[in-house]
């Protein structure tokens, strides 16, 4: 089981995101939706895979305009 914060749809406000946390005493780490859905190399993923938090099995309908900027998902080694 993994979430990772990402940069989004918009690399700009990812920019913006990091910059408001150089100065901060823990430190923030985003990456591209590509790279956390290749931290699950290797593995048997659940569906719906590695996708933004909100549309991992929601028990309602989900806004697609409304971007949440952590991706997650399952992954089964065997």
């Amino acid at each position: 089981v993994l979430t990772h914060i990402t940069e989004g749809r918009d690399p700009d406000a990812g920019a913006a995101a990091r910059r408001g946390w150089d100065h901060a005493r823990s430190q923030l780490h985003l990456r591209r939706s590509e790279e956390v859905r290749a931290m699950f190399a290797g593995t048997e993923v659940v569906p719906p895979g590695v996708v933004q938090l909100q549309q991992w099995r929601p028990d309602a309908d989900v806004d697609q305009d409304f971007e949440v900027f952590i991706h997650g998902g399952i992954g089964f080694k065997r």
